[in-house]
């Protein structure tokens, strides 16, 4: 019986984790950026492109700026 109970514990984990990814995680707008030595500087990297071994490609998240309050936000892990 606590064999059973576990499984079916494992299983709305596991459901509800998934559920969770797919609203958080995947539902934002990501793009991914490729170094391009013209510019010195990364470039958006267009659908359909092929990316290579050796790329330098970074993921990054586009974020809506006009949402951050007008005085502005401090970056970094310490906060006053």
């Amino acid at each position: 019986m606590t064999f059973l109970i576990a499984i079916i514990a494992f299983s709305l984990g596991w459901t509800a984790g998934s559920w969770w990814r797919g609203i958080m995680v995947d539902n934002l707008n990501w793009r991914c950026y490729r170094w391009s030595t013209d510019i010195f500087g990364f470039r958006p990297v267009p659908e359909g492109a092929k990316i290579m071994r050796g790329d330098k490609i970074i993921m990054a998240l586009d974020l809506d700026s006009g949402l951050l309050p007008e005085e502005g936000i401090i970056y970094g892990d310490e906060q006053p």
